[in-house]
């Protein structure tokens, strides 16, 4: 089914969901994603955080902590034993939610400019 702009987009928490609507002040047909957030199911034992970002201005509201846990709920779903991610370095924020949620840095992966990224991991099993 095609997407419709106007319907909510949810992150799925495995014990409930959490629709990401739009400002209190938007229209009421109005739906903006203030979020997004992906997995990539890399391999039997692995999967990777992908494409992370939630809009400046609905920073603070626990969205990156939804987006997370959807994403590890994910990962469980698929049999995955640990997640990875790749961030810049320049990322301060980022990197300490990150070590937050139990990343902590590992050696690199991927297609990634290595010089300008660090690379970190969380154990699910």
């Amino acid at each position: 089914m095609p997407h419709n702009p106007r319907t909510p987009q949810r992150a799925s928490t495995g014990q409930s969901e959490r629709a990401l609507h739009a400002p209190a002040d938007a229209p009421p047909t109005a739906v903006t994603p203030v979020g997004i957030g992906a997995f990539a199911y890399r391999a039997a034992d692995w999967g990777e955080v992908k494409s992370m970002h939630v809009l400046k201005a609905h920073r603070g509201r626990g969205i990156t902590h939804a987006l997370l846990e959807a994403i590890e709920g994910a990962a469980r779903a698929r049999g995955v034993g640990t997640l990875r991610l790749e961030t810049s370095r320049h990322f301060t924020a980022a990197i300490a939610l990150y070590r937050w949620w139990g990343f902590v840095e590992c050696g690199a992966f991927g297609d990634y400019d290595h010089s300008a990224s660090l690379f970190m991991e969380k154990r699910l099993s």
